[in-house]
């Protein structure tokens, strides 16, 4: 794969607008204002919708997206689980509040959500790659990485089964491995922000400040509006003994961190 959220959204709206016959113009309108970050703007136009369209899965997902980066997790949750029961086979539902579950650390019930997106689509990666980064939390590193390896086997051109297999090395103790597989990483992703992110991170752990910050220097590079790449090269600064540096990055993140709260 990879789809981005935003194509994944407006291609299972039109889905399900096409079963609920929901105007296209105002799909659109609902789906800018989630692409521009007005999750408040989104959260609205879904609920007027749902009243005329209360059987229209996507826009419950869509609903639940906004909700979720608005930090609204039950009403997520909610949404999410309407999305499911209106339309039990599309597993982006399961892999969008399975997603949020484990970041809220319920373990057991994300499991299941992605055992389920396994169950419906054995060749999808996401559902191994969710599965195993669930399982590296809860410190099963054997089965996390026999499910991160078979997402990689099942999709080898996406960064994130690499990512999570060489934080679940560091968790183990397996340093020297974790960076061996980070650098392979960095080398097969060049332009995965989210690649020196986590390498710098690992550095830091390993106790190399400077390394940590050029890796984090790489990142802001890719991504430079990705806020907690901030906050990290802050700490790594401070480790580094650059004070200043570390104080304007502090400052810049909770400047994007304000910003995406809106």
């Amino acid at each position: 794969m990879k789809i981005g959220v935003k194509t994944l959204v407006l291609f299972l709206i039109l889905i399900s607008s096409s079963r609920a016959q929901v105007p296209p113009d105002q799909l659109k309108t609902i789906q800018d204002k989630y692409d521009h970050g007005d999750t408040m703007g989104t959260i609205n136009g879904a609920d007027k919708l749902i009243e005329q369209f209360p059987t229209d899965a996507g826009i419950f997902y869509l609903r639940g997206l906004a909700k979720g980066r608005r930090g609204d997790t039950l009403g997520a949750l909610l949404d999410y689980g309407e999305a499911i029961k209106l339309q039990p086979t599309e597993v982006s539902y399961y892999l969008a509040r399975s997603n949020l579950l484990t970041a809220t650390e319920r373990y057991q019930s994300a499991i299941t959500g992605y055992e389920k997106v396994i169950e419906l689509q054995p060749t999808k990666a996401e559902g191994y790659l969710g599965r195993g980064d669930v399982k590296a939390r809860m410190k099963d590193y054997a089965g996390a990485l026999t499910d991160l390896d078979k997402a990689i086997e099942l999709n080898p051109k996406t960064p994130e089964p690499y990512i999570v297999r060489f934080t679940t090395m560091s968790l183990m103790g397996n340093m020297p491995g974790a960076l061996t597989n980070a650098d392979e990483a960095a080398k097969l992703f060049p332009s995965a922000a989210e690649v020196f992110h986590q390498r710098g991170l690992l550095k830091m752990k390993s106790g190399d400040a400077d390394a940590a910050v050029t890796d984090l220097d790489e990142a802001i590079r890719l991504a430079p509006e990705e806020a907690n790449c901030y906050r990290d090269r802050a700490k790594a600064k401070a480790a580094a003994g650059d004070g200043d540096g570390a104080q304007e990055d502090a400052k810049k993140y909770n400047e994007l961190a304000r910003a995406k709260k809106k």
